[in-house]
């Protein structure tokens, strides 16, 4: 059977429904709950190659995505149908994309492995790559408005506010941005993007509070969550995620998720207390791409 390798930036809705049946039934069969990134808003270069699928036949049977925000690396996701794994397809979907993150300046692979995964986990260990970080995925199910105090207003960020939005996030995310063009690059694409939101949340004019939403995927994703430091431990975070969360479900969104850093306990037990619940667990691994 002929084998084809196919490499896209942009996706019409009938692939990324053919995509998101092969990737359920991979899931059923592991038992999996986390999904592909198939987006290109918040890649740092939109004509950087981004979603890779081999085909046999007419049969769409391995996939690969990237999700590259920064040149320092790109996140892996992907699957293959069980009764097509072993055959090196997933390795030759990543030879391909190595060589465009390549092109493009890109330094590491990032693969994210649901902790359930037994083939996911088995594939970092044998590629070598080093344990970088883990994250929850959590979910909110629910339809009733939170209670506010009325000490945050809350705003939609636009272009006006690119320059506020670079210095907050430098500040808030200190230990992950290494230049503020990255920022700028990252800001510029939320705020062009149809399929993201940021939101500012303020008290007495001053902006304490940053939240940025994504509506790709079938649940709204909560990201880029954070208070300035000089605002912290008083409260603002409940009262600007909920004010976030109200926003929601409003529009009759009922299941909100988001990702937290298993060593982030002050975040962790904010999204706990709010009424968010563990979905998965994943483990991310590095490894340098010159060296695949």
């Amino acid at each position: 059977m002929s084998v084809e390798i196919k490499k896209l930036n942009y996706l019409d809705d009938g692939t990324i429904e053919s995509i998101r049946h092969f990737e359920n039934v991979c899931k059923a069969h592991d038992g999996l709950s986390g999904e592909m990134d198939l987006g290109t808003a918040m890649n740092f270069d939109k004509q950087m190659r981004n979603v890779f699928l081999l085909y046999e036949g007419e049969k769409l049977v391995s996939a690969l995505s990237i999700f590259a925000p920064r040149k320092a690396e790109g996140e892996v996701y992907g699957y293959t149908l069980p009764e097509y794994r072993r055959k090196g397809y997933f390795k030759k979907l990543l030879s391909e994309a190595a060589e465009e993150l390549k092109a493009y300046g890109v330094e590491d692979f990032l693969f994210v492995c649901e902790k359930k995964s037994t083939a996911g986990n088995v594939m970092v260990e044998k590629m070598n790559a080093q344990r970088d970080h883990g994250e929850h995925l959590m979910a909110y199910h629910g339809d009733k408005p939170f209670q506010t105090s009325g000490r945050l207003t809350l705003r939609i960020a636009d272009r006006s506010d690119l320059e506020t939005l670079v210095e907050m996030n430098m500040s808030v995310f200190s230990d992950y941005y290494r230049h503020p063009d990255e920022v700028t690059n990252k800001m510029s694409n939320i705020l062009d993007s149809k399929e993201r939101e940021m939101y500012m949340g303020f008290t007495c004019d001053k902006a304490v509070g940053i939240c940025s939403v994504g509506m790709e995927n079938s649940d709204p994703s909560i990201y880029g969550f954070g208070i300035m430091p000089e605002y912290r431990k008083k409260g603002y975070g409940e009262e600007l995620m909920k004010l976030v969360m109200n926003k929601l479900i409003k529009r009759n969104i009922k299941t909100i998720k988001l990702d937290v850093d298993y060593e982030n306990s002050p975040a962790l037990n904010l999204y706990l207390k709010i009424g968010f619940e563990i979905e998965a667990s994943f483990g991310y691994f590095r490894k340098k791409i010159d060296r695949f």
